[in-house]
């Protein structure tokens, strides 16, 4: 089975002490984070923020080293996910898959009512247990 190496990105803003996260569906509708694959020549760090701009219309920093990540199946391939906080600094009202996507901030237990995936609640998760560490 190919490995394909990704990148993803858990976008969030403090709001009155407390982590906001930024959440997108996908194109079958689910909440998830932004992602996608590392392109030749791109550091996981780049792909996170890359696919942010592009999935999310959000511009911010990455804050830290890998948090963690986790790997699913998909193109007959075992896609192998890297996973970023990302600050978010600013948010476009028009942006690439704007057409194609929703994105909404959600409260840490708010975001844990609309993910589905066992995978990315951990993700969400252990970016929360990581946040309140550095509060």
């Amino acid at each position: 089975m190919n490995r394909l190496p990704q990148s993803s990105a858990v976008p969030y803003r403090m709001r009155s002490g407390e982590p906001e996260y930024l959440l997108i569906t996908s194109h079958k509708g689910n909440w998830n984070f932004p992602k996608g694959i590392i392109d030749p020549g791109e550091t996981p760090e780049e792909t996170a923020l890359k696919e942010s701009r592009e999935e999310a219309g959000i511009g911010g920093r990455i804050s830290g080293p890998p948090i963690g990540g986790y790997t699913y199946e998909k193109w007959d391939s075992l896609c192998e996910v890297t996973v970023f906080l990302l600050e978010v600094e600013s948010e476009d009202p028009h942006w690439l898959e704007g057409g194609e996507r929703q994105r909404a901030w959600f409260r840490h237990g708010d975001a844990r009512a609309v993910i589905k995936s066992k995978k990315l609640l951990r993700v969400l998760d252990r970016a929360h247990e990581e946040l309140r560490k550095r509060l």
